[in-house]
Protein backbone atom coordinates (compact mmCIF):
# COMPACT_ATOMS: atom_id res chain seq x y z
CA UNK A 1 0.00 0.00 0.00
CA UNK A 2 2.88 2.40 0.65
CA UNK A 3 3.78 2.48 -3.06
CA UNK A 4 0.18 3.29 -3.94
CA UNK A 5 0.09 6.08 -1.34
CA UNK A 6 3.35 7.59 -2.55
CA UNK A 7 2.07 7.55 -6.13
CA UNK A 8 -1.16 9.24 -5.02
CA UNK A 9 0.79 11.91 -3.15
CA UNK A 10 2.98 12.61 -6.18
CA UNK A 11 -0.03 12.72 -8.50
CA UNK A 12 -1.88 15.06 -6.13
CA UNK A 13 1.10 17.41 -6.00
CA UNK A 14 1.00 17.71 -9.79
CA UNK A 15 -2.36 19.48 -9.52
CA UNK A 16 -2.64 20.96 -6.03
CA UNK A 17 -0.60 22.52 -3.27
CA UNK A 18 -0.26 20.54 -0.07
CA UNK A 19 -3.02 21.30 2.41
CA UNK A 20 -2.40 19.07 5.38
CA UNK A 21 -4.43 18.22 8.43
CA UNK A 22 -2.24 18.05 11.52
CA UNK A 23 -1.84 14.85 13.50
CA UNK A 24 -3.41 16.67 16.44
CA UNK A 25 -6.46 17.59 14.35
CA UNK A 26 -6.85 13.98 13.19
CA UNK A 27 -6.52 12.64 16.74
CA UNK A 28 -9.05 15.21 17.97
CA UNK A 29 -11.49 14.17 15.22
CA UNK A 30 -11.03 10.49 16.08
CA UNK A 31 -11.69 11.29 19.73
CA UNK A 32 -14.82 13.35 19.06
CA UNK A 33 -16.22 10.74 16.70
CA UNK A 34 -14.99 7.73 18.69
CA UNK A 35 -13.59 6.06 15.58
CA UNK A 36 -10.18 5.13 14.15
CA UNK A 37 -9.14 6.51 10.79
CA UNK A 38 -7.29 4.01 8.61
CA UNK A 39 -3.61 4.33 7.86
CA UNK A 40 -4.22 5.47 4.25
CA UNK A 41 -6.58 8.21 5.46
CA UNK A 42 -3.90 9.48 7.87
CA UNK A 43 -1.28 9.34 5.13
CA UNK A 44 -3.39 11.25 2.59
CA UNK A 45 -4.37 13.83 5.23
CA UNK A 46 -0.67 14.81 5.33
CA UNK A 47 -1.21 16.57 1.98
CA UNK A 48 -5.01 16.82 1.52
CA UNK A 49 -7.34 18.01 4.26
CA UNK A 50 -10.58 18.11 2.30
CA UNK A 51 -12.20 20.36 -0.27
CA UNK A 52 -12.79 20.26 -4.00
CA UNK A 53 -11.11 17.48 -5.98
CA UNK A 54 -12.39 15.66 -9.06
CA UNK A 55 -15.73 17.54 -8.97
CA UNK A 56 -16.29 16.32 -5.41
CA UNK A 57 -16.19 18.62 -2.43
CA UNK A 58 -15.26 16.45 0.52
CA UNK A 59 -15.79 17.83 3.99
CA UNK A 60 -12.72 19.52 5.36
CA UNK A 61 -11.10 18.93 8.73
CA UNK A 62 -10.82 22.67 9.27
CA UNK A 63 -13.75 24.65 10.62
CA UNK A 64 -14.17 27.73 8.40
CA UNK A 65 -16.94 30.16 9.15
CA UNK A 66 -20.37 28.58 8.81
CA UNK A 67 -19.14 25.66 6.68
CA UNK A 68 -19.46 22.16 8.08
CA UNK A 69 -16.32 20.21 8.66
CA UNK A 70 -16.02 16.44 8.60
CA UNK A 71 -16.62 16.07 12.36
CA UNK A 72 -19.60 18.44 12.51
CA UNK A 73 -21.30 16.85 9.51
CA UNK A 74 -20.79 13.30 10.76
CA UNK A 75 -22.17 14.24 14.19
CA UNK A 76 -25.10 16.02 12.51
CA UNK A 77 -26.05 12.84 10.62
CA UNK A 78 -25.62 10.69 13.72
CA UNK A 79 -27.82 12.92 15.90
CA UNK A 80 -30.49 13.73 13.31
CA UNK A 81 -33.48 11.60 12.38
CA UNK A 82 -31.23 10.16 9.67
CA UNK A 83 -29.45 8.17 12.41
CA UNK A 84 -26.11 7.45 10.74
CA UNK A 85 -24.50 4.53 12.63
CA UNK A 86 -21.37 5.46 14.60
CA UNK A 87 -19.06 3.37 12.43
CA UNK A 88 -19.49 5.75 9.46
CA UNK A 89 -17.67 8.97 8.65
CA UNK A 90 -19.58 11.38 6.39
CA UNK A 91 -17.28 12.47 3.55
CA UNK A 92 -19.67 14.27 1.17
CA UNK A 93 -23.33 14.91 0.55
CA UNK A 94 -25.05 16.32 -2.51
CA UNK A 95 -28.67 16.53 -3.58
CA UNK A 96 -28.40 13.10 -5.16
CA UNK A 97 -25.58 11.23 -3.41
CA UNK A 98 -23.91 10.49 -0.11
CA UNK A 99 -20.35 9.28 0.47
CA UNK A 100 -19.23 7.65 3.72
CA UNK A 101 -16.28 5.71 5.03
CA UNK A 102 -17.08 2.61 7.05
CA UNK A 103 -14.48 2.63 9.80
CA UNK A 104 -13.05 -0.44 11.50
CA UNK A 105 -11.65 -1.07 14.96
CA UNK A 106 -7.98 -0.66 14.04
CA UNK A 107 -6.17 1.72 11.71
CA UNK A 108 -4.56 -1.21 9.86
CA UNK A 109 -7.86 -2.54 8.49
CA UNK A 110 -9.07 -1.35 5.11
CA UNK A 111 -12.14 0.81 5.42
CA UNK A 112 -14.54 0.73 2.47
CA UNK A 113 -15.86 3.94 0.97
CA UNK A 114 -19.53 3.77 0.03
CA UNK A 115 -20.71 6.17 -2.67
CA UNK A 116 -24.47 5.85 -2.93
CA UNK A 117 -27.71 7.53 -3.91
CA UNK A 118 -29.81 9.31 -1.29
CA UNK A 119 -32.37 6.45 -1.12
CA UNK A 120 -29.51 4.05 -0.42
CA UNK A 121 -28.11 6.45 2.17
CA UNK A 122 -31.32 5.83 4.13
CA UNK A 123 -30.85 2.09 3.65
CA UNK A 124 -27.29 2.46 4.91
CA UNK A 125 -28.45 4.37 7.98
CA UNK A 126 -31.06 1.68 8.68
CA UNK A 127 -28.37 -0.98 8.11
CA UNK A 128 -30.36 -2.44 5.23
CA UNK A 129 -29.10 -3.79 1.91
CA UNK A 130 -28.17 -1.16 -0.69
CA UNK A 131 -30.70 -1.40 -3.50
CA UNK A 132 -29.94 1.42 -5.89
CA UNK A 133 -27.01 2.77 -7.85
CA UNK A 134 -23.96 2.65 -5.59
CA UNK A 135 -20.24 2.06 -5.74
CA UNK A 136 -17.99 0.64 -3.05
CA UNK A 137 -14.27 1.34 -3.02
CA UNK A 138 -12.18 -1.15 -0.99
CA UNK A 139 -10.19 1.59 0.78
CA UNK A 140 -9.80 5.32 1.12
CA UNK A 141 -6.68 5.12 -1.06
CA UNK A 142 -8.71 3.51 -3.85
CA UNK A 143 -11.37 6.21 -3.52
CA UNK A 144 -8.71 8.95 -3.56
CA UNK A 145 -7.23 7.44 -6.72
CA UNK A 146 -10.70 7.66 -8.28
CA UNK A 147 -10.93 11.34 -7.26
CA UNK A 148 -7.56 12.12 -8.84
CA UNK A 149 -8.60 10.35 -12.05
CA UNK A 150 -11.80 12.43 -12.08
CA UNK A 151 -9.64 15.54 -11.61
CA UNK A 152 -7.52 14.54 -14.62
CA UNK A 153 -10.68 14.06 -16.72
CA UNK A 154 -11.97 17.48 -15.63
CA UNK A 155 -8.68 19.09 -16.64
CA UNK A 156 -8.81 17.30 -20.00
CA UNK A 157 -5.62 15.37 -19.30
CA UNK A 158 -7.19 11.97 -19.93
CA UNK A 159 -10.29 11.06 -21.94
CA UNK A 160 -13.60 10.81 -20.15
CA UNK A 161 -15.05 7.55 -21.47
CA UNK A 162 -18.03 7.45 -19.12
Amino acid sequence: MNDQLKKLEHKFQNYFENDSASIELLKQAEGELKIKFPYDFHYIAKFYSGGLIGLHSLFSFVRQGNEYNIVDKTLFYRRSNFGLPNKYLALEETESSFIVMETKTTSEEKTPIIYCSIPDAYNLAAEKKLEYKHRIFPSFADFFEYLLTEEEKERGLIPDNT
